[in-house]
């Protein structure tokens, strides 16, 4: 059992396991589920059949709204003034399967150490293929997708973006969350047959 707060802001998340080469398999077979994040705290939803579960209830006691609020969130935007340091990634074919730069998925290997508490701007360019880039532990802002700021859709938090061979995207993300020199946390691409077949790394947060 693992005890932790939750820190992560009112949002539809989802889980799944990571066990190298069968992540696709063991999600296809239901391994796999919906958190929702309220005030009140996480909701797992998850049907036997891994039937996608979400019911939207609304409050009897609420006033009817004619039209969304000007504002749903507010966004702490990160400037360029808090870039700490930038790291490249390359998403392409690697031996007989996917890697990022140039290497797969080796549990035994720590491909980036981070500083706590620093603020980094990473690129992501696609030698080949369509992938999505995942991060793990932190959630990012898209700076640029090829050099020009993200419309609104793309303009807030996000941890998963779309990468393609003429998609360069520029991101930024605050590593202040959890520091673990132990315990690394993974970034990758978010199609699933993709990871099992290498498209993964291994990052580390440490103190300064």
């Amino acid at each position: 059992m693992a005890n932790f707060a939750v820190i992560q802001p009112a949002a539809t998340l989802w889980y799944h396991p990571h066990l190298r080469g069968t992540s696709a398999e063991q999600v296809f077979y239901g391994a796999a589920g919906m958190i929702v994040d309220t005030t009140d705290g996480p909701v797992a939803l998850l049907d036997a059949d891994f039937g996608r579960v979400l019911e939207l209830r609304t409050d009897p006691n609420l006033p009817t709204a004619e039209h969304p609020p000007p504002l749903l969130a507010a966004i702490d935007q990160i400037t360029p003034e808090e870039i700490d340091g930038e790291r490249t990634f390359v998403m392409d074919e690697v031996g007989d399967g996917w890697g990022i730069n140039g290497q797969q998925m080796d549990v035994e290997r720590i491909d980036q150490t981070i500083e706590f508490g620093t603020t980094e701007q990473w690129t992501i360019t696609v030698g080949d293929g369509i992938h999505t880039f995942h991060v793990h532990q932190t959630q990012f802002q898209i700076l640029a997708i090829n050099g020009e700021p993200p419309p609104p859709e793309d303009a807030g938090w996000e941890d998963t973006v779309l990468i393609t061979e003429d998609r360069e995207v520029v991101i930024a993300a605050r590593f202040d969350s959890y520091t673990n020199p132990d315990v690394p946390y993974m970034f990758h691409c978010h199609i699933l047959d993709h990871e099992d077949l290498g498209m993964m790394g291994q990052f580390r947060v440490v103190e300064r």
